[in-house]
């Protein structure tokens, strides 16, 4: 099978894909949307994409992907420790830093780190975490850092200024699986699903109203969320996430109701949870 992750080799997206489906063809995309139009042309048989960060919050490409502009449904949720470094060339280990690259996700985890050590220093977003270390690695005349993974600093050879300088030492980042799912031999945490929905009427009481029918059915939702509508300034889709153990038929119920009130509802998806390390992973 073949498998897109968000790339190149050495990001955390790819150090989640690895662990759970190494012995499949992985295949390297430039960005989430990348790899999830791949999945949806044909290219590749499954997707892995972030969805959200402990720190950060929910990755907007990704779920604002999902709800306008696609079909795809959400099959298996990877959960993968995330400990982000500060990573230089060996050449540039006492250089004055020029700049600071990273996945966007990965600066936001590290702010309070930057703030206090690097606060004069240009930061520059990029592609992935990866994508900043092969610049780093490119470019050795130029005095820059990245952040990533210790994974990633091995695979390049860089050197670890700094060790562990996300906020959080609790730090994770969510995978979904899209497209079919490989056989795992890992087992299963927990069994959830998530809803996107919009409101009949924008007034007071229609949000407390749509969450009533799940407070209702006594379903346990472990998340919500708000993104905007991209049609007018105030309006709202939300995503909330539900405890599917036990809860499958409630959960039809509510959505059941949620729609003859009026709400639109979109599922986008039912799936596994399966909680991953990053110890002993090959490069």
């Amino acid at each position: 099978m073949k498998i897109a992750y968000l790339g190149p080799k050495g990001s955390f997206s790819y150090l989640a894909t690895q662990q759970v489906y190494g012995k499949e063809e992985l295949m390297s995309y430039f960005s989430i949307t990348d790899c999830l139009a791949a999945l949806e042309n044909g290219e590749v048989d499954t997707a892995v994409v972030p969805i959200e960060n402990s720190v950060e919050g929910v990755v907007s490409e990704t779920i604002d992907y999902l709800f306008h502009h696609s079909q795809l449904k959400a099959s298996c949720e990877l959960v993968l420790p995330v400990v982000q470094n500060f990573l230089v060339h060996p050449h540039n280990k006492d250089s004055k830093l020029i700049k600071i690259l990273s996945h966007p996700q990965a600066i936001s985890q590290s702010r309070k780190f930057l703030l206090e050590n690097y606060l004069n220093v240009p930061i520059w977003h990029t592609p992935s975490t990866a994508k900043a270390a092969e610049y780093v690695m490119d470019h050795p005349e130029e005095p820059v850092a990245a952040i990533g993974s210790q994974v990633l600093a091995e695979q390049y050879g860089m050197l670890i200024l700094h060790q562990s300088i996300q906020e959080m030492e609790e730090n994770h980042t969510r995978f979904w699986v899209l497209g079919k799912v490989p056989q795992m031999l890992l087992s299963v945490f927990e069994r959830k699903c998530t809803l996107a929905f919009t409101l009949e009427k924008n007034v007071p009481g229609s949000l407390y109203s749509a969450l009533s029918m799940f407070a209702s059915r006594e379903i346990n939702l472990t998340k919500i969320e708000s993104r905007p509508l991209r049609t007018v300034l105030g309006e709202y889709f939300f995503i909330v996430d539900c405890l599917e153990f036990d809860n499958k038929q409630c959960i039809k119920e509510a959505i059941e109701e949620m729609t003859e009130f009026g709400n639109v509802v979109k599922v986008l998806g039912s799936y596994d949870v399966v909680r991953l390390s990053i110890v002993s992973l090959e490069i």
